[in-house]
């Protein structure tokens, strides 16, 4: 470890493990009850297949609009507009982003954008995401020596980042659980601008944890031909020091992950 002074980790499937059902009926039976408390007159099934329609417009328009393939959106705006389309409602005098619901969905027939931008900047929206986050999940915990081995890099003068693409209204609130704001120097989450960073200083990017398809590779080749990229057997799975190391560089076996160390088992 001694050799390298700055380390970029991403969040889930590295420092937190985490597992999600969004399909649960659980899930959208809660999120049926806390619309309807809005004056919206959803039920549980049209609601929830609603939920992924938008959030597929979502990615199409902002793909649209930036020319990425598979963006990374707000989940904010998809939440606000089930607030305002897609089931009758009834009358709501309850104040979100300092106006009147009622008045918000006479607004939203005039000009929906600009109100949806409202709505998604609101604490509403960020409460409404936050519920469906904690309903939705299974669980979330560090994976085993997590803290232990950041404080020791810190301990010997490293310098430690978070770099994820998730929902940042997902993930600060994991963060913050964890404390692991109080251990890292710089945290990213959200969409990635990658023009903010000098990378002159990264030389190594480790893949592991899931298997690496040939068109990450590529990818990876094209936003940086100049830093190398090794591949390993995903700690995370063997939960110990069973790994294979595939090689930097490695171009043979990147889709798959290697083989599990002597004596454990991957199932």
């Amino acid at each position: 470890m001694g050799a390298y002074k700055n380390y970029i980790f991403d969040l889930y499937g590295t420092l937190l493990d985490i597992r999600t059902d969004e399909h649960s009926k659980k899930l959208w039976k809660i999120m049926h009850d806390f619309y309807n408390a809005y004056g919206c007159e959803w039920k549980q099934k049209p609601l929830r297949d609603a939920f992924f329609l938008y959030d597929a417009a979502e990615r199409q328009r902002l793909s649209v609009l930036t020319g990425v393939k598979k963006p990374e959106i707000r989940i904010e705006r998809v939440f606000s507009r089930l607030l305002f389309e897609g089931a009758g409602h009834h009358s709501c005098s309850l104040i979100i982003a300092g106006s009147e619901l009622d008045s918000l969905r006479k607004q939203y027939r005039v000009d929906p954008e600009a109100v949806l931008q409202k709505v998604a900047d609101s604490e509403w929206a960020a409460a409404c995401a936050n519920l469906f986050r904690t309903a939705s999940r299974e669980y979330v915990r560090l994976y085993p020596n997590t803290m232990e081995t950041l404080k020791t890099l810190k301990e010997i003068g490293c310098r430690l980042f978070l770099l994820s693409n998730a929902q940042k209204i997902f993930t600060m609130p994991e963060i913050e659980a964890f404390g692991l704001q109080d251990i890292l120097d710089k945290i990213d989450s959200g969409a990635i601008d990658l023009s903010k960073y000098d990378l002159s200083r990264w030389r190594l990017m480790h893949i592991g944890a899931q298997p690496v398809p040939p068109s990450l590779v590529k990818r990876w080749l094209k936003i940086f031909p100049n830093h190398e990229y090794d591949t390993n057997y995903g700690l995370s799975e063997s939960i110990g020091p069973g790994c294979v190391h595939l090689g930097v560089g490695n171009n043979d076996k990147v889709g798959a992950i290697g083989k599990a160390g002597y004596g454990w088992q991957v199932m």
